[in-house]
């Protein structure tokens, strides 16, 4: 793991993980589908002090979303055994990050980026409805949707 070998590198060109590691760890994370590591990644920040910016959260929920195509590619692959929500639940621990951006608590607040990743996340969740409500609000926080949002 990178993260742990620049902890532990001495001598006079240390160089602790700072956002921009931490947040190409969690791209990384978003290409592999592995939510769940990009989720302990963004709670491991926090611990080291490190404060999450707006292109951090948005690869974590980018990373939801390829979760979400990956077991949803599984399920199709197995013929339709595997419990949809399995698909879903991803899905909503993007939406559960997104909410946490859009309280009033938060100093990061969720770009055109972000929201594309969201809208990608419902509709790799089998959730239709969600995206269309995301696609609502960003036009209601004043973004300009893009060729990605309707991608």
């Amino acid at each position: 793991r990178l993260l742990d070998e620049m902890r532990s590198s001495t001598g006079p060109d240390d160089c602790a993980p700072d956002v921009m590691a931490y947040t190409a760890a969690i791209a990384g994370c978003s290409e592999a589908g592995e939510y769940t590591t990009a989720m302990s990644l963004i709670a491991e920040m926090r611990r080291e002090g490190i404060r999450p910016n707006v292109v951090t959260f948005s690869a974590v929920i980018n990373a939801c979303a390829s979760a979400s195509a990956k077991l949803g590619r599984n399920r199709e692959n197995n013929g339709d055994d595997a419990d949809p929500e399995d698909v879903k639940a991803p899905m909503r621990r993007a939406l559960r990050l997104l909410e946490a951006m859009q309280s009033s608590k938060s100093s990061v607040k969720p770009n055109i980026v972000t929201y594309n990743a969201a809208i990608r996340a419902c509709a790799e969740g089998l959730n239709i409805v969600g995206a269309f409500d995301l696609l609502r609000q960003l036009k209601e926080d004043g973004l300009e949707p893009t060729i990605v949002t309707y991608g």
